[in-house]
C-alpha cells in the first residue's frame, strides 16, 4: 500500500501503518469483504471493505484516533473500526 506522497507504508513493531523508508519495506494487504458489515448502514455497505494484512491471517488495518494500525479481529471489542 502507498500513501498519498507515493511513498509505500509498512506496519512498525508496535503495530502502527507508518511511511517505509523505500518501497522494499512495503506491506501488502489484501482488500476483502467489510469486517464491520453489520454495524454498516444498508446504503455504506455497497462501498464498505477492509484491509488484511496479507502476513497475518485475520490481522485487519483499523482506525486508531487519528491514525492507522493493524490488530487481530479476535482481539478487539471495536469491530465497527476496522
Amino acid at each position: 500500500m502507498y500513501g498519498k506522497t507515493g511513498r509505500a507504508v509498512q506496519i512498525s513493531s508496535s503495530n502502527e501503518v507508518v511511511l517505509s523508508a523505500d518501497v522494499r519495506g512495503a506491506t501488502t494487504f489484501l482488500l476483502v469483504a467489510c469486517r464491520a458489515w453489520n454495524t454498516v448502514s444498508e446504503a455504506l455497505r455497497p462501498r464498505c471493505v477492509s484491509l488484511m494484512d496479507t502476513n497475518r491471517v485475520d490481522w485487519y488495518v483499523r482506525l486508531d484516533g487519528s491514525y492507522l494500525s493493524v490488530e487481530s479481529e479476535n482481539d478487539t471489542v471495536n469491530l465497527p473500526q476496522f
